[in-house]
């Protein structure tokens, strides 16, 4: 229902700036390339994030806050917040704001939508905005939105679903 509330608001920020949300103008086709290129974007940002918490304290620190809040859920809810997430953020910061004003104002307020309610989640929103410029690339060189909705759909799915599997394989083995 929340991230209905930012496609709504995307319709209507396109409206008044004669914006399509889903397309920039030059381009209305959505190529195998641009989905491969998305979801292949996604998988190499999750190793990224697999090597940063394998050698950062503060990577380990943030997987932790990720695991108390995300876990344990049914795969069919980490499928619908992810895919969630993932249309509402890029209709509205890539789509509508990203358009309107530019990628920096679109990076920026999407980094601060990811704003953190702990202090170890402040790199989560440094990590946003850096994101917010690879997704907001994305939607720049292909032309639409379905590499940053895959990309960022890809990111979260596979994040919240190995965090679920690792949540699930500790309570079996505490050792681990």
């Amino acid at each position: 229902m929340f991230y209905s509330l930012f496609i709504f608001i995307s319709i209507v920020i396109a409206h008044f700036t004669y914006k399509n949300p889903f397309f920039i103008d030059f381009e209305r086709i959505i190529m195998l390339h641009h989905i491969l290129f998305g979801i292949g974007s996604g998988a190499l940002i999750v190793l990224l994030s697999f090597f940063l918490s394998y050698f950062f304290h503060w990577a380990q620190k943030l997987e932790k806050e990720f695991k108390d809040y995300l876990t344990p859920l049914p795969l069919a809810s980490i499928f619908g917040m992810a895919l969630a997430s993932a249309l509402g953020e890029e209709f509205l910061f890539r789509g509508a704001i990203q358009q309107a004003s530019n990628i920096y104002i679109a990076s920026f307020l999407f980094g601060l939508f990811h704003f953190p309610f702990k202090k170890e989640m402040v790199p989560w929103t440094v990590m946003a905005i850096l994101m917010g410029f690879v997704l907001g690339w994305l939607f720049e060189y292909t032309g639409n939105l379905a590499a940053p909705i895959l990309c960022h759909f890809t990111i979260n799915f596979i994040n919240i679903l190995l965090l679920n599997l690792k949540s699930k394989k500790e309570n079996i083995d505490p050792s681990g």
